[in-house]
């Protein structure tokens, strides 16, 4: 077996959403997801965010949620959020924390995020750890594989 070895550069080229095919072992229903990387993935010592990524939970509906590179905990079960679409006016939200402290998950019923992302504009998100210290990085190439993004924003059905 022959591999091209531009077949594999393909799934980890920058500035584009990734997607990842995926299935649930005991319902057979599609959790497949997508992730980009920010401009702090692959920095040493950060708690920026590292990375968003969007999944199907497997029920005809979605997950979205944004990794940081350490643990930034939460006062509260929430984590303070800013985040900015463009040249958008940024927005203070409180999501919930992953149960290992290290990801931030966008609340059911919180719109603003998601039509942020459907406008497919870059972004910048800033998280506030446990401690009140504050770390952003940029999402860039939102656009790029956008048609993997819109697939699993609906539902992956």
């Amino acid at each position: 077996g022959y591999e091209d070895p531009g077949s594999q550069a393909s799934s980890t080229v920058t500035g584009g959403w990734v997607f990842v095919e995926s299935e649930d072992d005991f319902t057979n229903r599609n959790t497949s997801f997508v992730m980009l990387e920010s401009d702090r993935a692959g920095v040493p010592m950060t708690d920026a965010p590292v990375q968003i990524i969007a999944r199907c939970d497997g029920n005809g509906g979605n997950e979205i949620f944004v990794v940081a590179g350490g643990y930034i905990g939460a006062r509260n079960d929430r984590i303070p959020v800013r985040y900015r679409f463009g040249d958008d006016p940024p927005i203070n939200e409180n999501w919930n924390e992953s149960t290992n402290g290290t990801a931030a998950f966008l609340p059911r019923g919180y719109a603003d995020f998601r039509t942020g992302l459907d406008t497919l504009q870059d972004f910048i998100f800033e998280i506030t750890d446990y401690r009140g210290s504050r770390y952003s990085a940029a999402f860039e190439g939102v656009g790029v594989n956008a048609d993997m993004l819109e697939y699993v924003l609906g539902g992956c059905s």
